[in-house]
C-alpha cells in the first residue's frame, strides 16, 4: 500500500472557490432576469384577460346603447392584480351585405340601406405601466403593457 505525502497532494478548494466567485454573479443575474420576465408575462396576460372580460361583458349585455361604465368596471374587476390599470371602451358599427362591409358612423339601423344589416362590435383596450423589481443598467426601469379585445355584440 502506497502512502502519499501530504506535501505532494494538491488541494482544489481554492480553485473551486474562485470558480464560484466568478459564476455566482452571472447565475444571480440570470435568475433575476427570469423572475422579471415571468412578472412581465404575468401582467401582460392579466391585461389581455381584463380586456377580454370587459369586451365579453359588453358584447353579451349591450343592445343598441352599451353601458361603457359597466364594461370598464368588468375589466377593472378582472384585472385587479394589475397596478395602475386603465381601461378604455368603445364600439364600432358596420353595415354588412353579401360580404361587403361599410362603416356605420352613428351605429343605428338607419345608417344601413336596403338589405344590409347592422353589426356592432365592442372594443376594450387596457394598459398599465409595471415597474421593474430590478434597478440595474441591463434591465429597463418599467414596462408599458397593453391588452386589446374586440367582440361582436350578440343580438
Amino acid at each position: 500500500m502506497k502512502v502519499q505525502n501530504a506535501m505532494t497532494r494538491r488541494d482544489g478548494g481554492g480553485q473551486a472557490l474562485a470558480e464560484i466567485a466568478l459564476a455566482l454573479p452571472l447565475l444571480l443575474i440570470t435568475v433575476l432576469g427570469l423572475i422579471e420576465f415571468g412578472r412581465v408575462a404575468y401582467f401582460s396576460i392579466q391585461l389581455q384577460n381584463a380586456a377580454e372580460a370587459g369586451a365579453q361583458w359588453g358584447a353579451e349585455t349591450s343592445s343598441n346603447t352599451p353601458d361603457f361604465n359597466a364594461i370598464k368596471h368588468a375589466a377593472l374587476n378582472d384585472g385587479q392584480n394589475v397596478p395602475g390599470l386603465s381601461v378604455t371602451a368603445s364600439r364600432a358599427c358596420y353595415c354588412i351585405s353579401s360580404g361587403a362591409q361599410a362603416s356605420a358612423p352613428n351605429c343605428s339601423a338607419g345608417d344601413c340601406s336596403g338589405g344590409t344589416r347592422l353589426i356592432q362590435y365592442i372594443q376594450v383596450d387596457t394598459s398599465a405601466t409595471v415597474n421593474s423589481l430590478l434597478n440595474y443598467y441591463l434591465f429597463p426601469s418599467s414596462f408599458n403593457l397593453a391588452g386589446h379585445a374586440n367582440l361582436r355584440v350578440t343580438q
